[in-house]
C-alpha cells in the first residue's frame, strides 16, 4: 500500500472471519505510507483471523514508511488471532520515525491465543527505538496459550495486557540485542519490565533472556504467587546485578545464567528459596535461607543467608 495516512497493506475488519483447519493460513502485508497510521496488517472491529485444527497461522506486518503510530501488526476493537494445535506467529516490524510506533500493536480487548497445544510466538521490532516493539495497551488485551510456549521477542515492550500460558506452560521474553532493566521502564538500551508488567505474565517458569547485554535489577521484583507462577529464570550475555533499590523474591526456583560474568545480588532483603546458577564470581545475599542447587561458579561463591 502507498498513499499518505490511514494505508495498510492488508486490512481485515467489521466482524471478518478468515479461517482454515489443518491447512496454513498466511497473511503477509506491507505499507509504504508516508503519513500516520502506516501499517502492514490492520485486523479491526470484531474480526477472527485463525486456525480451528492443527494448521499453524502466520502474520508477518511491515510499516516500510510513516510518521506516527506506524505498526508492523495492529489488533484493535475485539479482533481475535489464534490458532489451536498449529502454532501462531505473528511477525511485526515499523520503520516509523514519529511518535507511537509498534512492531505489534493491540488495543480494546485484543486476544493472540492458541486455544490448543500451539506455541505462540511474536516478534515486534522498531527500527526507531523510542518505540515499542510489543504493545498490549488496554488491561483487557491479551497474549495466551493452553500451556504451549510464549515467546516475545523484542527489544521493548509494554505489558498493559496479560501474558498467560498457565502455569503448565512457559513464557519466554528475548531482547533482540538490548540489554534488560528489571524494576524499570524501556529506554534506548534495555527493555525495561516493572514489577506491574511482571505481575500480569503467569507462566510456570518465566524466562527473561538477554543473549548479548546485561541484566539489571533496578526495583523490587516478585515470583511468589503460585497462581501467576514461582520459577524465574534469567539468561543474559553480560552480568546480572542489583543496583541500590533492586531486590528479588522468588518462592521457587531462582536459576541465573551469565557464564563467564557476574552475578550480582548483594541486597540484604533478597528472598530465594532455591538458587541455581552459572557465571563468573557469583554473590548472593539472603535475608532468610537459602538452598543452593547446581551452583557454577568460575571466579568464586559468596553466599550470605540467615
Amino acid at each position: 500500500a502507498n498513499g499518505t495516512a490511514n494505508a495498510s497493506g492488508v486490512r481485515i475488519y467489521n466482524s471478518s472471519n478468515v479461517g482454515s483447519n489443518s491447512g496454513s493460513l498466511t497473511i503477509n502485508g506491507t505499507s509504504c505510507a508516508t503519513g500516520q497510521f502506516s501499517t502492514g496488517v490492520y485486523l479491526f472491529s470484531y474480526t477472527n483471523v485463525s486456525s480451528t485444527g492443527s494448521g499453524p497461522v502466520t502474520i508477518t506486518g511491515l510499516a516500510a514508511n510513516g510518521s506516527d503510530f506506524a505498526t508492523g501488526v495492529t489488533l484493535n476493537n475485539h479482533t481475535f488471532a489464534g490458532s489451536n494445535s498449529g502454532n501462531l506467529t505473528i511477525n511485526g516490524t515499523s520503520c516509523g520515525t514519529g511518535t507511537n510506533a509498534a512492531g505489534v500493536f493491540t488495543f480494546d480487548s485484543s486476544n493472540i491465543s492458541s486455544t490448543g497445544t500451539g506455541q505462540v510466538t511474536i516478534t515486534g521490532l522498531t527500527t526507531n527505538q523510542s518505540g515499542t516493539g510489543i504493545y498490549l495497551s488496554t488491561s483487557s488485551d491479551k497474549i495466551a496459550s493452553n500451556g504451549g510456549q510464549i515467546t516475545l521477542n523484542a527489544n521493548s515492550v509494554n505489558l498493559t495486557g496479560t501474558v498467560n500460558a498457565t502455569t503448565a506452560g512457559n513464557v519466554v521474553i528475548q531482547t533482540l540485542g538490548a540489554g534488560v532493566d528489571l524494576g524499570g521502564a524501556d529506554n534506548a538500551s534495555n527493555l525495561g519490565l516493572t514489577s506491574a508488567e511482571i505481575n500480569n505474565i503467569t507462566a510456570g517458569t518465566l524466562t527473561i533472556n538477554s543473549n548479548s547485554g546485561a541484566i539489571v535489577n533496578t526495583d523490587a521484583i516478585t515470583r511468589t504467587n503460585a497462581t501467576l507462577g514461582t520459577n524465574l529464570r534469567l539468561i543474559s550475555g553480560g552480568a546480572i546485578t542489583q543496583s541500590a533499590n533492586g531486590v528479588m523474591s522468588v518462592s521457587g526456583t531462582a536459576n541465573f545464567v551469565a557464564v563467564g560474568n557476574a552475578i550480582t545480588f548483594n541486597n540484604n532483603t533478597n528472598n530465594f528459596t532455591t538458587f541455581t546458577a552459572n557465571g563468573g564470581a557469583i554473590t548472593v545475599n539472603e535475608t532468610n535461607s537459602i538452598t543452593l542447587a547446581g551452583v557454577v561458579a568460575t571466579g568464586g561463591l559468596t553466599v550470605n543467608g540467615n
